[in-house]
C-alpha cells in the first residue's frame, strides 16, 4: 500500500463519525451506476458530509469538484489530494469539466455544487457543468438539498435527466441548469 492509499484509509476512518452529525433522507433513490450528484452549498463542510454519506452508507466514492481558490488553504489542499478532488480553475473550468467527463465515462460518480461557492442565498445563475455532463454521458442527476440546523440534513430528490436539448444551445443549457438548481432548493 502506497503512502497516498494509507493516508486515504486513515482519513476515511476519521470521517466515520460524520455519520452521527447528520440525518439523511431518500438515500434509497440513489442509482447504482455512475451519477452526477448536484447539491446546494450552504457551508464549506458540505463536501465531507456528502462524501461520508455516499461512501459509508452507499459505497459510492464520489469525486467532487472544488474551486481553485480553496486550494490556497494547506489543509484543504492536502485533503483534496488524498480524496482526488477535481480543481475547477476560476476563469475556465474546461480541464475540470473534461476530467469529470472522463470520470463519468469510466464509471465513477461526480459531485458538483452548481452555485460555484458556499452561499446561503440561491444565486440567480447556476453553473452549467452538471447539465452538460448529463447530456454528454447520459448519467442521471441526483439532486440533494443540504439543510444545516442543529445538525445537517441531507434530502435526496428523485434522480432525473435534463430535457433533450443541444449542448451547443447555451440559452437552453443555462435555463435547464437554473431549473435544476431551483429543483434542488425545493426538495424537503
Amino acid at each position: 500500500m502506497n503512502k497516498k492509499s494509507l493516508l486515504r484509509k486513515v482519513l476515511e476512518f476519521t470521517h466515520r463519525p460524520l455519520i452521527i452529525l447528520h440525518k439523511s433522507h431518500g438515500l434509497e433513490r440513489v442509482p447504482k451506476g455512475p451519477f452526477i450528484l448536484v447539491a446546494n452549498h450552504p457551508h464549506w463542510f458540505d463536501g465531507p458530509v456528502l462524501y461520508t454519506t455516499f461512501f459509508y452508507r452507499l459505497g459510492h466514492d464520489v469525486k467532487f469538484l472544488a474551486a481553485q481558490s480553496t486550494y490556497s488553504n494547506k489543509m484543504f489542499r492536502f485533503y483534496y489530494k488524498v480524496f482526488e478532488i477535481v480543481m475547477v480553475e476560476e476563469k475556465s473550468g474546461k480541464s475540470a469539466f473534461n476530467e469529470a467527463l472522463s470520470l463519468l465515462k469510466s464509471g465513477s460518480s461526480v459531485g458538483i455544487f452548481p452555485e460555484g461557492e458556499s452561499t446561503l442565498i440561491k444565486p440567480k445563475n447556476a453553473k452549467t457543468g452538471a447539465v452538460r455532463l448529463s447530456l454528454l454521458t447520459g448519467a442521471p442527476i441526483v439532486p440533494v438539498k443540504i439543510v444545516k440546523k442543529k445538525r445537517w440534513h441531507l434530502f435526496v430528490g428523485k434522480p432525473n435527466f435534463p430535457k433533450k436539448i443541444s449542448i451547443s444551445d447555451w440559452a437552453a443549457v443555462r435555463k435547464e441548469s437554473s431549473m435544476l438548481l431551483d429543483h434542488v432548493y425545493s426538495i424537503a
